[in-house]
């Protein structure tokens, strides 16, 4: 199970989350890219997909209308079109 975090701060986006596996062992991840790297925002079905610093980053949300919001939100936070 993995539980993500988004924040775009002036000039960086940070992803970070948690990994979960079981109820004890928890795996902590953090990935921060420069907002001049983000070249993509996309919604694919429920599925936000981010272009950033040559890699795709996929994450997916239950609710179609949930992701929307997130890739609609990402996109007027970091400027970017496409």
């Amino acid at each position: 199970m993995w539980h993500a975090v988004l924040a775009v701060t002036g000039k960086r986006l940070l992803i970070g989350g948690d990994r979960m596996k079981g109820l004890i062992m928890v795996r902590y991840n953090v990935e921060s890219f420069p907002l001049k790297d983000v070249t993509r925002v996309e919604q694919v079905g429920a599925l936000v997909v981010i272009q950033a610093g040559g890699m795709e980053l996929k994450i997916e949300e239950g609710d179609y209308d949930a992701a929307s919001e997130i890739a609609q939100g990402l996109k007027k936070a970091i400027g970017v079109k496409g």
